[in-house]
């Protein structure tokens, strides 16, 4: 089985790519991106970055011009793939009105849809909760540092630390290729939940996949999968209800 995880960007998308044999144990991994920065777009070992353009032009293009440079490197390396791990929305941002946040949103869901139309099922999991599962604190904060630093902690054997000697340490692309391996391996784990139960799981993964960062957040393991002809179900949240005064003791 081969599986992914995206962390998608207008200006540089980060993907990790695992083929797992059949007891879900990975055999092998791919790390791929893409950039605007050419002195970054390397390719060593299991590590390959494109150049997708200058980032002055780039980011002067129309965003279905942005798309059409974009979308066809990220469906490229999602051949064969059969499930794809992404962050899911920053919903407590939406508020913010930020336009850039609007252009995120729409490259974002961009990539959702090609997935969708080639047959490929995703799961987004939530940010708070990816955070939790790679570095045991669930902050908002956009620090990139600890992720990458927990990946090269947990995972030595697969972290690439010469491809990523060559790039800017913490920044992208190299943060966007470590975020997305925590989303490839929470959907790793995810997978091997649903096949073998928590019993397949030792006590971390356990724990942070069957519960929340928050009260009335979702736990990863209730992630539903999107895939055409599979009926998708978001999680109903609780709602907290303000509890009505008893009339006889409102003082008039």
């Amino acid at each position: 089985m081969r599986i992914a995880g995206i962390d998608p960007s207008m200006k540089g998308t980060g993907m990790v790519i695992m083929d797992l044999d059949e007891k879900l144990e990975v055999s092998s991994i791919l790390f791929r991106a893409f950039t605007t920065i050419e002195m970054y777009a390397i390719e060593h070992d299991n590590v390959k970055i494109y150049h997708v353009a200058p980032a002055t032009k780039y980011l002067a293009m129309s965003m279905p011009q942005r798309m059409s440079l974009a979308f066809p490197i990220i469906m490229r390396e999602m051949e064969g793939v059969e499930y794809v791990g992404m962050e899911d929305y920053a919903y407590s941002k939406a508020k913010s009105g930020s336009s850039s946040m609007i252009q995120v949103a729409e490259f974002c869901g961009g990539v959702r849809y090609e997935l969708y139309k080639a047959g490929i099922g995703y799961l987004n999991y939530g940010i708070c909760q990816i955070k939790r599962f790679a570095t045991g604190k669930g902050s908002n904060d956009d620090n990139k540092m600890p992720m990458c630093l927990a990946f090269k902690a947990r995972f030595p054997q697969y972290y690439p630390a010469e491809s990523f000697s060559k790039l800017k340490e913490f920044e992208s692309p190299m943060a966007d290729i470590c975020d997305a391996f925590w989303m490839c391996e929470i959907l790793h784990q995810h997978l091997r939940f649903e096949k073998y139960g928590p019993e397949g799981l030792d006590d971390t993964n356990r724990i942070f996949l069957t519960t929340s960062a928050t009260k009335d957040g979702a736990p990863l393991v209730e992630s539903p999968i999107i895939k055409m002809g599979v009926e998708y179900e978001r999680r109903k949240r609780k709602v907290k209800r303000k509890k009505k005064a008893d009339p006889e003791q409102v003082k008039t």
